[in-house]
């Protein structure tokens, strides 16, 4: 009987050896598709990389313009010449009115190359019927 219980025991013991020597494999196997995988992601990334570069470099050497370059190129200069002629339009009806763009404008020019640690705005008051009060800081 107690041979029976020790080679009970002994199979059972036997038995979660197998179980985790099984489950060890396993995880290799799984290790190494998981390895074959991000090996194959790296290299596709590599070939479009060498890819980009490539045409990156072709496009470079282009002398021409491509026809995408030029619709580009003439969709720009016409929307230049509508915002263009919106503008000579504003300036017969309301100079006033272009006069406040153009100051807002620079204002946010003068704002963005605060924002740059160029030179900064420390106050800007505009009232309509008021002078223009612009100090400027040198850093």
């Amino acid at each position: 009987m107690l041979r029976k219980k020790i080679s009970g025991l002994f199979l059972l013991a036997l038995l979660q050896n197998i179980v985790v020597i099984i489950t060890v494999l396993l995880c290799f196997v799984a290790e190494a598709a998981y390895e074959d995988q991000c090996q194959l992601l790296l290299d596709k990334k590599d070939m479009m990389l060498r890819k980009y570069r490539q045409l990156l470099m072709s496009e470079s050497q282009r002398l021409e313009p491509t026809a995408n370059d030029v619709m580009l190129s003439r969709m720009f200069l016409n929307e230049e010449r509508l915002q263009l002629k919106e503008d000579m339009k504003l300036a017969l009806e309301d100079p006033g009115q272009l006069i406040l763009a153009i100051i807002m404008i620079i204002y946010f020019i003068f704002h963005w190359l605060g924002h740059l640690g160029h030179v900064a705005p420390t106050s800007f008051n505009f009232e309509p019927g008021s002078n223009l009060n612009l100090n400027l800081v040198q850093p």
